[in-house]
């Protein structure tokens, strides 16, 4: 094994640890945030704020950590970036402060926001698409498996009981945070030519939007079709199991990004006017599997495309973006859906439609003028 395999491959292992524990600590606490802010008293206003201001200071945080871990290397932001999250979920859990509680929510996503940059950045180190196809289906994994072991810990040992398990979840990628690179390829002055990644901004954005809609949603489409609260698993292990299976068909080489998401994005939007539009619980199944399938050929391209299109010495601050669009259609997706729902339970579920059809329509614009690029 060269000398350049092993740091390499222990920023691989770091990148997908810290992929799962991310994911894993931001899931489980959803069943239990607002519990947790009406317990401390939190009036709708403040219900709203808390949890809004974790994606503002996530923005925040994506795009500064990016420069961080261009200037500083992997292992220094992402180690504290841990123990900070860390410190951060397990005083959520504990404190009987709303104030301080809303507080934290901001710190929360500030300095979460360097752990998923740096792990893309160590899953990139290696070239190859393989590491990105398994981040993705984590990814999947965990909206499937952890929010309802969220509400199962909530139920049965009080709602600090997932903040305190986020916290913990963390602490154990902490000792795998030292197969990081300790040094930076160094941070040129001036911001990196991202021209290149647009297209891979464009759909993370949308499919991102899509994603936050489908877990706001999506339980209250069951519930209006009679469906028992267990079927909303079933129906999110089917968004999994699509998701998994476009991943596995692109690393076998299957699919291919050929430079453009649009295929993907396209069938995410067919998912989404399908959720919304067609009734019974059979539509809601296919509706969900489509959009696992469109998810899985959107998410792990993006990324790569991310670690092929910009120079080893931006990295951070590509990835820092990457992630500040996924952070931003998280929050969108919900927030404007939420505010169209009075229309009908199919409002959310058509504008994400239409913003999957932008983002397909950008990033295939965006994607033919880096071709025309090149070709002059």
């Amino acid at each position: 094994m060269s000398a350049r395999s092993v740091p390499v491959a222990g920023a691989m292992r770091a990148g997908l640890v810290l992929t799962a524990s991310s994911f894993f600590a931001f899931f489980v606490i959803m069943p239990a945030l607002a519990p947790a802010l009406e317990a401390l008293g939190a009036s709708p206003a403040l219900l709203g704020l808390g949890v809004g201001l974790y994606s503002a200071g996530n923005l925040l945080g994506n795009v500064a950590g990016g420069f961080v871990l261009d200037r500083r290397g992997l292992r220094a932001p992402v180690v504290l970036g841990i123990l900070l999250t860390a410190a951060i979920l397990l005083a959520q859990g504990l404190t009987g402060s709303l104030g301080v509680f809303v507080a934290l929510r901001f710190l929360h996503g500030l300095c979460a926001g360097v752990l998923l940059p740096g792990a893309f950045v160590g899953l990139g180190a290696s070239r190859r698409r393989l590491p990105f196809n398994l981040a993705g289906g984590v990814i999947a994994l965990a909206a499937l498996v952890t929010p309802p072991l969220g509400g199962i810990l909530r139920d049965h040992l009080g709602v600090q009981a997932p903040f305190l398990a986020a916290g913990i979840a963390l602490l154990l990628a902490f000792p795998l945070a030292w197969g990081m690179p300790k040094s930076s390829e160094g941070c040129p002055a001036g911001f990196p030519v991202l021209s290149p990644v647009l297209p891979a901004y464009a759909a993370v954005l949308g499919v991102s939007f899509a994603l936050g809609v489908v877990l706001a949603f999506v339980p209250g489409r069951l519930a209006g079709a009679g469906a028992a609260g267990r079927l909303t698993g079933f129906a999110f292990a089917l968004f999994s199991a699509g998701a998994m299976a476009a991943m596995a068909a692109e690393g076998l080489g299957l699919w291919r990004w050929r430079r453009t998401p649009a295929a993907g994005l396209l069938l995410s939007g067919a998912a989404l006017l399908g959720l919304g539009l067609l009734p019974g619980l059979g539509a809601i199944g296919a509706g969900m599997a489509v959009f696992g399938l469109g998810f899985g050929l959107v998410f792990p391209g993006a990324a790569r495309t991310v670690a092929e299109g910009v120079e080893g010495s931006a990295h951070g601050r590509a990835f820092g973006l990457f992630y500040a669009a996924f952070s931003l259609g998280a929050f969108l997706g919900p927030a404007l859906g939420g505010a169209l729902v009075g229309l009908g339970t199919w409002a959310p579920f058509v504008l994400a439609a239409g913003v999957l059809l932008a983002a397909a329509r950008g990033s295939r614009d965006g994607a033919r003028r880096n071709l025309d690029g090149k070709g002059g």
